[in-house]
């Protein structure tokens, strides 16, 4: 008996893994692949896909740090589209689990000279994708087999930038975190490093910090999606 419920706890905690996801890598326009996602501390263990649960840590900023320099650098004009492209860890599941309901974010930062992550409230939103028409973001991603495309502001300065990418899943967000740490929000949090070339001088705003920008207390963290609903209150600033 002792046997078969370490087997079955196992087994649960492997799917739950299998139904995570991650960010691969960039599609430029013109088709290129692009080799510029920082990445995390967990990505050869594993466990690159686990989801992030504390909303007060910095492995919010990019992911599980500290995260490592990109092998290269994405090149891409202001106000051109770029994919983003997820994936899994298990080939031939889907991209996230169906079960994993919930927002897309994207934000910019431009990156500090020593080439790490911002430290301070250098983050703007550019992008958001919550439960447009009735349909999750995570539930499209599912559809475009892991393709999320972002379009970069037209007036984006020239520089260099980090692209944050949030995917928030809700199935167990009905209990916050501090309540239940087996509960939550899950977050699945990963940077790119671009180098954008433009004519633009836009101040964007607001600008926001990780950890900090999103909290226990903010919109949509706690939500219970088995509850009766006809919209979503996407966490963070506005775009």
């Amino acid at each position: 008996m002792k046997v078969a419920i370490i087997a079955a706890s196992l087994l649960a905690a492997a799917q739950s893994v299998f139904a995570h996801t991650y960010l691969d890598h960039i599609v430029l326009p013109g088709g290129a692949n692009g080799d510029c996602v920082r990445h995390t501390s967990q990505w050869t263990t594993g466990q690159r896909n686990y989801p992030i649960k504390d909303l007060t840590s910095e492995n919010m900023i990019c992911g599980f740090a500290p995260t490592q320099p990109a092998a290269q650098r994405c090149p891409i004009t202001a106000g051109s589209k770029l994919g983003l492209i997820f994936g899994h860890d298990r080939p031939g599941d889907d991209i996230i689990a169906a079960s994993h309901w919930g927002a897309c974010n994207i934000y910019l930062a431009a990156q500090p000279a020593n080439g790490g992550v911002p430290t301070g409230a250098d983050w703007f939103k550019i992008q958001e994708e919550g439960y447009p028409n009735g349909k999750w973001c995570t539930s499209r991603l599912i559809e475009t087999k892991g393709l999320l495309d972002v379009t970069l502001p037209s007036n984006l300065p020239s520089g260099k930038y980090l692209l944050r990418a949030e995917i928030g899943a809700l199935h167990e967000a009905d209990t916050l975190f501090t309540q239940n740490p087996a509960r939550g929000l899950q977050l699945y949090v990963y940077c790119a490093e671009l180098t954008v070339t433009g004519s633009g001088n836009a101040n964007f705003s607001p600008k926001v910090d990780f950890p900090g920008a999103i909290t226990y207390q903010s919109p949509g963290v706690l939500f219970n999606v088995y509850a009766p609903f006809n919209s979503y209150p996407t966490f963070g600033p506005a775009i």
